[in-house]
């Protein structure tokens, strides 16, 4: 219990203490202060907050106290670092979601902006090895290796391909036909016209002074047929000869020989007149390039001799389609008929016309 006692002095007001007795024996009851020497502040309960009178304690180091704080103080630098890295990671997440919101549409109310609005890329498999999947599967697009998208039409007997209103059909099946009206204008090569047989109009353009095209550049292009201005179709009746044939003529014409044409060209006429008596013969050669005595005709073609001044000769007729030489044509006349003959004639003895085209 508490008790109260006091002292006495002599020189001044007697100083009462207060004390606990227990048993007998008083405790005194004390204040604690803090501070310097000649200075002192009370201690006071406090309320948790550092203040200059609230009382301290220090834990011993190895008071689990103490070592649960460490550890705790550990967890939480790490949980500080963790979480930054959970911040950065949602804030990716936040981006990546963004971007894929701005890649949906609704439909038919969006409106496109070049380098503005985003897009989802569409992938595709290159020559994929597992060519078929079941029904209701889902499957990956197809591409080429060049990257073209695989497609396949569906165009089979049941499933048919009809443009303008059913009235053309493209039937992809066993025999490729194509018909229009139910009726095929596809014809295989060499079968026979028979009635009642459909086709294709086939158009040409007019054209009332025809000249070269320069559309027509190599053989074996495609190109269309041309018409004048009475609708009568452009024709050649035999090739090279489209507007006359060329005339070379010699009238001392000998064993040195003479280019007709460096190029390729067709002959379609050879008067030639022999002033001799003997038979001297004209050689034709399919190149321009000759050596006399050396290189072989392609043709030596004889030349009637006859013994009056009017002289003897012939003419040769040659089909409408000529004759061609392929590399060029140079004429010569000697007085043999081998092929590499180069014996001279006597002069003035041939005289030669040749029609030809190149």
């Amino acid at each position: 219990m508490a008790d109260t006692f006091q002292t006495e002095t002599v020189s001044s007001p007697d100083v009462v203490f207060d004390s606990d007795d227990i048993g007998g024996t008083h405790i005194p009851i004390l204040k604690l202060t803090f501070g310097a020497l000649d200075a002192s502040v009370l201690a006071i309960a406090g309320a948790g907050a550092v203040t200059a009178g609230t009382q301290r304690v220090t834990l011993a180091s190895d008071d689990p106290a103490v070592v649960d704080l460490a550890a705790i103080e550990v967890l939480l630098t790490t949980m500080d670092a963790v979480l930054d890295t959970i911040k950065v990671d949602t804030e990716a997440i936040e981006t990546a979601v963004e971007l894929i919101d701005d890649a949906i549409f609704v439909d038919d109310t969006a409106t496109h902006s070049t380098g503005t609005t985003k897009l989802m890329g569409v992938g595709a498999v290159a020559v994929p090895t597992d060519t078929a999947i079941s029904a209701n599967d889902i499957g990956m697009l197809a591409m080429s290796l060049d990257r073209r998208l695989l497609v396949d039409a569906d165009i089979t007997a049941s499933v048919a391909l009809d443009v303008s209103a059913a009235t053309v059909t493209v039937d992809l099946g066993a025999n490729n036909d194509v018909t229009i009206d139910g009726s095929s204008i596809v014809r295989a090569e060499d079968v026979g016209h028979s009635g009642g047989d459909t086709g294709v109009m086939a158009l040409a353009i007019r054209d009332d002074a025809l000249a070269a095209n320069a559309g027509v550049n190599a053989d074996l292009d495609y190109v269309p047929l041309r018409t004048n201005n009475d609708g009568a179709l452009w024709t050649q009746i035999s090739a090279g000869n489209l507007g006359g044939c060329k005339m070379f003529n010699d009238i001392d014409l000998d064993q040195a020989d003479i280019d007709v044409a460096t190029g390729p060209c067709t002959v379609y006429a050879i008067h030639v007149i022999n002033t001799t008596t003997g038979i001297i013969h004209l050689k034709l050669f399919n190149t321009n390039t000759v050596t006399m005595g050396t290189t072989n005709a392609t043709a030596s073609l004889a030349i009637p001799g006859n013994a009056d001044s009017d002289g003897a000769g012939f003419v040769l007729p040659i089909p409408a389609c000529g004759v061609a030489f392929s590399t060029a044509l140079t004429v010569a006349v000697a007085g043999a008929s081998a092929l590499d003959d180069n014996s001279d004639p006597a002069a003035g003895a041939a005289l030669a016309t040749i029609f030809y085209h190149d």
